[in-house]
């Protein structure tokens, strides 16, 4: 009985340490970020030897190759050239391999390479779209946790589409610095503890971890946030208006600040998981989800539109406050 008893708490063990698999989706511009980017991926072996992440590093867009990490090293498992395959298609051949092969199953997902709230990849000519990155990744994935490595993606725009695949979020409302999610210690050992609780406690200790390592100048914070609830809030927006005492840069504001209704308002505010450790490490504007005011091209009005946040944007009553009131 007693052996029994041991045995099956080695089973239980073996199977919470690998309970919660990584899987980062990587694109970088040029030599430089790609070096950065594997010089971090290195800090990942030396952190903790046990922990399994899965690597889809994309060259361009047509190029990339799946790695994993798992026992302290990390493999090359295969190249995949899109060739006269959709986007979707392409990833969705990496996405149906590592899920095939992973039998546990139960993912953390990260975006690392530049993003806006609408697009990710570089902004000039991005990789793809936000909504088809949701579409393609986390709808498969439904990971349980999503950390934004790029610009932007803790605005409203990005957060209101991920919030149906995805609980709990953390990344930069604004800009985001070059240092990464995955060289973090807490990054390495992923909790064991998948509740709500477990993992509200795993994401906030995340984000303090990267807020307590000094970072570039006036680029924004990392801030956590529960999703669950975010679409229900922002039913009850009707009347957004952009105040120059609110604003981050020439073109996001704080979006609990924004709304004029005090429900949703505060409600928004209550969003957000690691705000002691966000005290004295943000700038004052940033308390939370961010919303841009960013004239785009065409082209990006037409992704924007197709957006859940654009089509529920067209319902709520937006304005700009005059310089004239300010004064």
């Amino acid at each position: 009985m007693i052996f029994i008893f041991i045995f099956s708490l080695n089973i239980f063990y073996f199977i919470n340490t690998y309970m919660l698999s990584w899987f980062i989706f990587a694109h970088a511009t040029d030599t430089y970020e790609e070096a950065t980017f594997y010089a971090q991926t290195r800090k990942i072996i030396k952190n903790n030897p046990n922990t399994r992440i899965w690597i889809f590093y994309v060259y361009s867009k047509k190029i990339g190759k799946l790695f994993l990490i798992e026992n302290g090293e990390m493999k090359h498992v295969f190249n995949q050239n899109k060739k006269k395959m959709s986007t979707e298609t392409w990833c969705g051949t990496i996405l149906k391999y590592v899920m095939e092969h992973d039998e546990h199953n139960k993912f953390g997902l990260v975006y690392y390479g530049h993003a806006g709230s609408i697009v990710v990849g570089p902004w000039v000519d991005p990789t793809m779209s936000f909504l088809k990155f949701t579409q393609v990744f986390m709808k498969r994935l439904k990971p349980l946790i999503f950390l934004g490595d790029a610009c932007l993606l803790g605005s409203i725009e990005s957060l209101y589409e991920m919030a149906p695949y995805c609980r709990f979020f953390a990344g930069s409302p604004s800009y985001h610095p070059y240092q990464s999610f995955i060289t973090l210690e807490s990054f390495a050992r992923p909790t064991t503890n998948l509740t709500s609780a477990g993992l509200t406690k795993y994401v906030r200790k995340l984000s303090c971890e990267f807020n307590s390592i000094e970072k570039l100048p006036n680029y924004g914070c990392v801030i956590a946030f529960d999703l669950k609830n975010l679409r229900e809030i922002t039913k009850n927006i009707k009347n957004i208006v952009f105040k120059k005492e609110n604003a981050i840069n020439n073109y996001q504001y704080d979006l609990a600040d924004s709304v004029i209704e005090s429900g949703p308002r505060k409600k928004l505010k209550e969003l957000v998981i690691n705000k002691k450790c966000m005290q004295n490490k943000c700038p004052k504007k940033i308390h939370g989800i961010t919303i841009s005011t960013r004239e785009v091209g065409e082209s990006w009005n037409i992704k924007f539109s197709k957006m859940a946040w654009g089509k529920l944007l067209k319902k709520i009553n937006t304005s700009k406050e005059s310089k004239e009131s300010n004064e």
